[in-house]
């Protein structure tokens, strides 16, 4: 009988310690000015923007730190992780944008800019809109699959290659 209350006492510990550290993190939906502060201070400290450059969106990819995310500026799309850039994109060369249906209300937005690159962001449903706005990209580079449609994505993937 003993265990029973053991096993029950680590699962509401843990539950508590898991719910404190999601929110003491980052807001996971996407984002607009004015950004969260611990979040821009991040960006700045890292110096990841460019002089010149507004930032516009901003989605954290980690549940518990600000150490990694996709930013939108007025002149390109970039992921970060930790101290490091690991790929920028220009927003005029994007050459295609995949929306596919995902779990739980979520859809992931890949864009590809070819040789420049690929980025992928899961995004709640109702962001998606805002986020293709922020591109500034033409609606005829986006391409929508439901989550089954994977195969139509990758046909689509293959053709512009």
């Amino acid at each position: 009988m003993q265990v029973k209350y053991v096993i029950t006492t680590i699962i509401i510990v843990c539950a508590v310690l898991l719910g404190t550290l999601t929110i003491m993190g980052p807001k996971l939906n996407l984002q607009f000015p004015p950004i969260e502060t611990k979040a821009l201070e991040n960006i700045n400290k890292m110096g990841f923007l460019k002089d010149n450059e507004t930032l516009t969106a901003y989605k954290a990819t980690s549940y518990y730190s600000y150490k990694s995310g996709v930013v939108v500026t007025d002149s390109r799309i970039f992921a970060f992780h930790n101290d490091k850039v690991l790929i920028s994109i220009p927003l005029s060369k994007i050459s295609l944008i995949i929306v596919k249906d995902a779990d739980l209300g979520h859809q992931e937005v890949i864009v590809s800019a070819q040789a420049n690159g690929v980025i992928i962001v899961s995004l709640y449903h109702k962001d998606v809109a805002k986020f293709l706005d922020v591109l500034h990209v033409n609606d005829n580079i986006v391409k929508h699959f439901n989550k089954h449609g994977i195969k139509e994505a990758a046909s689509a993937m293959s053709k512009i290659r």
